[in-house]
């Protein structure tokens, strides 16, 4: 096998591998990943059997051939080379040569043989999906997701679509048990998608798909859909398969509250600000901050033993008794970081019920934070 081509194409080809390659494993070979010419194109695989990526790229290929290569170790390769054109050529003895410039670098290789067969996607029906708009819902439902694994159904985002008052739309849902994150599309953005169960992605896999996404232009479209206990995001470049967790969602909408609480008009980047001068306070025994509602006044206070103490005031538009409750000020920031409208509406509600981060003026993102106790 032989190839030719610039070290930015390679380098960012081979970068796309290590969330899957480059990880802890007890097969060795699968931290390795597979090179191969196919006419003018060059095509890498990397697997860890859960999560799948098959990517082609355009080179000037010189001789066919396929060689696995390990991706940590070839991509701190590819980085230290001159920003010249890269020369690869695998040799008889299995011994792969880099060459740009004056710099050359030899490292071992190993057959595909010894690799797993990682079948190519057919006969599924893919559906077009905005990047920007699968981005977005991403990443206003993630960080919610649990990281608990003896909760298995709650390590991942639950993918479904729903009919809308105003038609079909896609919506992911994420929850740790202490918080849930729901996010929708618009429905002219559901490409089409027809979904007869939701399907359960898991977190590490959904932070692939992110990864691959913020590598992509925000307006292009890519294709995606679901079969056989996997999904499937596919561009003209990459195909990228995860498989899904095999289990049932918690019933969200159960914790939905009915009734609207007491709204609370913010502007983002004022309630942002405070959040994290809060957040200051914060250790790993302590997260909590107080909000205390009295007098148009919304007062938050954090109070920690260990490292000292934080208030701040902002002016609201409030009526009513006086309102104390406590919630993980860590949750709350990780809620309107991803607002990307100016307005937030936090609606607080008394007893142990869930408070509530909105977008103003819309119903495509909520935010659930169960308070803490005080």
């Amino acid at each position: 096998m032989e190839f030719s081509t610039t070290k930015e194409v390679l380098r960012v080809a081979v970068q796309r591998t290590l969330g899957i390659a480059d990880k802890k494993t007890t097969i060795p070979i699968l931290s390795y990943i597979l090179l191969k010419t196919e006419g003018e194109k060059l095509k890498i695989v990397a697997t860890d059997r859960e999560i799948s990526l098959i990517s082609r790229y355009v080179v000037s290929a010189k001789k066919e051939g396929s060689i696995l290569v390990p991706a940590r170790k070839f991509f701190e390769m590819i980085r230290e080379l001159p920003d010249d054109e890269i020369w690869c050529h695998v040799e008889e003895n299995g011994q792969v040569k880099l060459k740009a410039g004056r710099v050359t670098y030899r490292l071992m290789g190993l057959k595909e043989s010894e690799f797993p067969n990682i079948l190519e996607v057919e006969d599924l029906t893919l559906y077009p999906i905005r990047v920007a708009v699968l981005l977005g819902l991403i990443k206003k439902t993630v960080f919610s997701a649990s990281t608990d694994d003896l909760r298995p159904s709650m390590n991942g985002v639950f993918f479904e679509v729903e009919e809308s008052v105003n038609g079909m739309r896609l919506k992911m849902v994420a929850t740790d048990g202490h918080r849930m994150a729901i996010a929708c599309s618009d429905p002219e953005e559901h490409g089409g998608m027809t979904l007869a169960k939701g399907a359960i992605i898991p977190r590490r896999g959904i932070m692939e798909i992110r990864r691959l996404l913020e590598d992509l232009n925000g307006s292009d479209m890519i294709n995606m859909g679901f079969d056989k206990g996997m999904v499937v995001l596919k561009t003209e470049e990459v195909t990228m398969k995860v498989g899904l967790i095999d289990s049932e969602f918690p019933d969200y909408k159960r914790v939905i509250p009915s009734d609207k609480g007491i709204p609370i008009r913010l502007e983002r980047e004022q309630l942002l600000r405070t959040l994290k001068r809060m957040s200051v306070m914060s250790s790993d025994r302590y997260t909590g901050v107080v909000l205390n509602l009295h007098d148009n006044m919304m007062v938050f206070s954090s109070v920690n033993p260990d490292v000292g103490e934080a208030s701040e005031e902002l002016e609201v538009e409030y009526e009513g008794e006086e309102v104390r409750v406590g919630y993980n000020v860590r949750y709350l920031v990780d809620a309107v970081e991803v607002v990307e409208e100016e307005g937030v509406l936090f609606e607080v509600r008394t007893g142990f019920r869930p408070g509530v981060i909105r977008c103003v003026g819309s119903d495509h993102y909520a935010s659930y934070i169960m308070p803490l106790r005080i």
